[in-house]
């Protein structure tokens, strides 16, 4: 049983020890302290006085590094709006950070360094940027790259810019933002200061959408228009009516107009689209990893028939185990696309209800979910029996 996303802390859980600051160090910095530990050395076995000079003005570097990057992260304050995306795609952001301090920052970036999974396939796991101890110095401290950051040059004391900025996430779920950090190599670029700002923040993030012409066809077969015994845009025949000044005369019926002895126009009658109910089956009896990879790919198919569904003008009912989004509900399409955002296949036995009236019903899941559905619906299998 995983989480609910309401028990995920907002903030990154630190312990007493963690620093308020992390410090890493970069390439250069690594051969810097290098040399310095090896100017050191020699300095202390041979009594130099160049060396001891040496080692003192490297040490200085240190020390100016340390203060000048404290001073460009302390009195700055951010917060960002990021919209929902999809994955694999760039999602759009916007960074507005200010400069508190009574001087210039300069060399800023603001940085989402990791988020946590609250739903999906990753539920539970980290994404983003790997940290590792400060002392394996011959690791890289930082593995991966950032959810999404942005850089400036300089914020002037006192100052607010907007900034835009890019997320990415590969994978599907709603995510936590909860490591949010302004970040600087300032003056030197021998060592990485970063320090954590408040504001953790959800973001969807939808399935990928896969074009499925046999799903697609098999559904617009299926459930074709209906009459609505009203005039409008139709290719069925609904009666003539006279002819009124500005109407296209290409809708003219020469025929009729010529036995009436005025000109008349073909109407034809309005086609509705029907209103349709998705039922998602996400419970097989102990699930294979074949299942699951099955699954993400029935996920965006699924996605992508929903997207032509509404592209198309048709009314979208999903029903996925107690989550339901109804017809007409506001932006029912990002919460129809949110759900598919969440779902994972599950341990279980799959119950399928009765269906709505006056909906048709399309029901999806894993091939052993469908197998002992007997019902007329259009069935939509994530994969062969066979292949699990």
């Amino acid at each position: 049983m995983t989480k609910l996303a309401a028990e995920w802390p907002q903030e990154k859980p630190r312990s007493w020890f963690d620093p308020p600051r992390r410090l890493t160090l970069t390439l250069p910095g690594k051969f810097f302290l290098g040399l310095t530990l090896a100017v050191g050395l020699a300095a202390i076995n041979t009594g130099n006085n160049l060396l001891f000079l040496l080692l003192g003005m490297m040490l200085s570097l240190i020390t100016v590094s340390g203060v000048l990057s404290e001073a460009v992260i302390k009195g700055i304050s951010a917060s960002r709006r990021v919209a929902t995306g999809v994955a694999g795609h760039a999602i759009p952001a916007q960074i507005s950070a200010t400069n508190g301090s009574n001087y210039a920052s300069l060399s800023v970036e603001l940085a989402d360094l990791e988020a946590m999974a609250i739903a999906g396939p990753l539920v539970g796991k980290p994404v983003g940027l790997k940290r590792h101890g400060w002392w394996k110095i011959w690791r890289n401290q930082n593995e991966g790259v950032p959810i999404g950051s942005a850089y400036t040059i300089r914020i002037d004391a006192g100052a607010t810019t907007e900034l835009d900025a890019s997320y990415e996430f590969q994978t599907r779920g709603i995510y936590r933002l909860w490591d949010f950090s302004v970040v600087t190599r300032f003056p030197f670029g021998l060592f990485e200061k970063s320090r954590h700002l408040a504001g953790g923040l959800d973001l969807i993030v939808f399935p990928r959408a896969k074009d499925d012409p046999e799903w697609q066809a098999r559904i617009f077969g299926h459930f074709g228009d209906t009459s609505s015994n009203r005039s409008g845009q139709g290719d069925e025949f609904f009666g003539l009516k006279d002819f009124r000044e500005g109407e296209d005369a290409r809708r003219i019926h020469w025929k009729s107009a010529a036995r009436r002895g005025k000109p008349v126009v073909r109407e034809t009658e309005r086609q509705v689209h029907q209103a349709l109910e998705i039922v998602l089956l996400h419970h097989v009896p102990k699930p294979l990893k074949s299942e699951s990879l099955q699954f993400e790919d029935g996920i965006e198919r699924l996605a992508g028939l929903i997207e032509r569904l509404f592209h198309t003008g048709h009314a979208v009912r999903i029903v996925c185990g107690n989550q339901i989004v109804e017809l007409g509900e506001e932006r029912s399409r990002e919460r129809v696309l949110a759900v598919l955002a969440a779902v994972t296949l599950e341990d279980g036995i799959a119950t399928l209800a009765d269906p709505s009236p006056k909906v048709g019903r399309i029901v999806a899941g894993p091939a052993r979910a469908l197998g002992n559905v007997r019902s007329s619906d259009v069935l939509l299998s994530f994969g062969d029996l066979h292949e699990g």
